[in-house]
């Protein structure tokens, strides 16, 4: 059969035309049938002149995919080239559903509420499956004296209304969750059916029963943790007790409700909170300007100026830039994410900020809090010294072999590699340097000692080490966990250097 179909394959092609076959149902069989069908026609499949579709499921789709097995072999799976390209058509979204419900009706007999209300019954009992849809529909037909078909609207019970909400509701939390990817059709996939598997468990549940937040990390976890608080704000739970945990270095809130048998409001259309990563941006944002504003204010400080508030920082972008006065510039990564915050922050709706947008927004300014400015301090805390001592000067500890020299050059020799900025009068009677984060050198006993030795001409100035150390003379440390900590211990911090610098 293989040569007498390549024959016609090959008849075919000389005309130009090329044959397709669809071939459906795979699924139906055992893995090991479908590897043996696809082993044994291999050279048809893949190098005939005719085109081959294979329409089955998702473990269709994974055939023949490098696993975790096969990933330390040298050379890819033999079934790997079996499929020159692998489609998933993932399930359907609420607004397919609504559409194709809308289509196949000619025209409705009675009230168009509860049209829109049957086709959210229809989508809960579907889990919003194409398949399962269709038999949905026949559950609820019946025809008329020509035999064509009618979609009955009865009057709903209180078990089809609590279905219609809990669809409504979902609808809304899934549409914020939901991958704008095509290619994360998986965890789109995976999503849906956790949320209606809750959904079909509640539909199911007796009054009273308890429901516990998960307390995991992933995506999943954080949707149902907002499903769930958006049933409380529907009065279908009530709030029993409510914890705070870490997950994934964020305080979250973990709930348990105690499920009333009944969902008595209507679920909006949209989102009236935001959502467990929408606050997580939020917050980000929020520490990421008071970070900016501890330092835009002890700059201010220093030149006599007025402080301001986050508010003021936050109505007037252009203040900002006072930071570049400092020698670093921050002012693009607050003008392109306020627009961001202020949209989340006053929950607008019409959002267009997809959730891979706003986890990676979040997860930069994270590392520019952690990286970019940290590791920045050292010279924006000497520079601010600066404007308190005029007659200061500001230059790398390596491009002055006077700095650190005479009695002090072992500290010098061991600092230089540390990216130190100092500090020092003219005269050179009294010189600071910042550092970040590292310790280590402290360890050594003669440097300790001479660290000690010095400390009335010479300051060492430590920003967040990576070790506690015991309070050494002519060593200042400045470790801070939050902006207003790091506003408060610098501003103390400067009036001893500068009390240094003037004895």
């Amino acid at each position: 059969m293989e040569f007498d179909l390549e024959r016609i394959h090959s008849t075919l092609a000389s005309a130009g035309k090329k044959l397709v076959y669809v071939i459906d149902e795979l699924d139906k069989l055992t893995e090991n049938n479908v590897f043996e069908i696809l082993k044994y026609f291999k050279n048809l499949f893949t190098w005939s002149n005719a085109l081959f579709i294979f329409v089955g499921g998702e473990e269709l789709y994974e055939f023949g995919k490098i696993t975790n097995e096969s990933s330390s072999q040298i050379y890819r799976p033999p079934t790997y080239t079996y499929f020159t390209s692998r489609y998933f058509l993932q399930r359907p979204l609420w607004e397919d559903i609504d559409r194709y419900l809308s289509e196949i009706v000619e025209k409705i007999e009675g009230n168009k509420e509860e049209w829109e209300e049957l086709k959210h019954i229809l989508g809960f009992e579907s889990n919003n499956d194409f398949f399962d849809l269709r038999a949905c529909i026949k559950n609820r037909l019946s025809f008329d004296k020509e035999g064509r078909p009618i979609l009955i609207i009865s009057k709903f019970g209180t078990e089809d209304i609590i279905k219609a909400r809990l669809h409504k509701a979902a609808m809304v939390i899934f549409k914020k969750y939901v991958y704008s990817n095509l290619l994360n059709w998986r965890d789109n996939e995976m999503l849906l059916r956790k949320l209606f598997g809750h959904c079909n468990s509640l539909a199911k549940a007796d009054p009273n029963k308890q429901i516990n937040d998960p307390t995991g990390g992933e995506p999943i976890d954080e949707m149902i943790r907002d499903f769930n608080f958006l049933l409380h704000r529907l009065k279908a739970f009530r709030l029993q007790n409510q914890t705070s945990q870490n997950i994934k270095g964020s305080t979250k809130t973990i709930r348990n409700y105690i499920y009333t048998g009944d969902l008595p409001s209507e679920p909006p259309p949209t989102l009236q909170d935001p959502t467990e990563f929408e606050k997580e941006f939020i917050e980000t944002f929020e520490e990421f300007s008071e970070y900016m504003l501890a330092i835009i204010n002890l700059y201010k400080e220093a030149r006599n100026e007025d402080k301001i508030s986050i508010r003021e920082l936050l109505q007037n972008p252009p203040q900002i830039a006072a930071l570049n006065n400092l020698g670093v510039n921050f002012s693009s990564h607050f003008n392109e994410n306020l627009a961001v915050y202020r949209t989340l922050k006053e929950n607008i709706q019409s959002s267009q900020y997809q959730r891979e947008l706003v986890e990676n927004k979040t997860s930069q300014l994270r590392n520019l809090i952690k990286t970019t400015f940290i590791g920045s301090l050292p010279n924006i805390l000497a520079r601010i010294l600066q404007v308190y001592e005029k007659n200061l000067g500001l230059v790398n500890l390596a491009q002055n072999a006077n700095l650190f020299s005479g009695s002090a050059v072992q500290i010098r020799n061991v600092l230089s590699n540390l990216n130190p900025v100092v500090v020092f009068k003219n005269d050179l009677s009294r010189q600071i340097v910042f550092i970040l984060s590292n310790t280590e050198f402290i360890e050594n006993s003669q440097i300790r000692r001479t660290i000690i030795e010095n400390s009335q001409t010479h300051r060492i100035v430590i920003i967040n080490p990576n070790k506690q150390i015991k309070r050494i003379s002519g060593i200042h440390i400045l470790r801070f966990r939050h902006p207003s900590e790091l506003e408060r211990k610098t501003r103390r911090l400067l009036n001893t250097l500068v009390k240094f610098i003037r004895t």
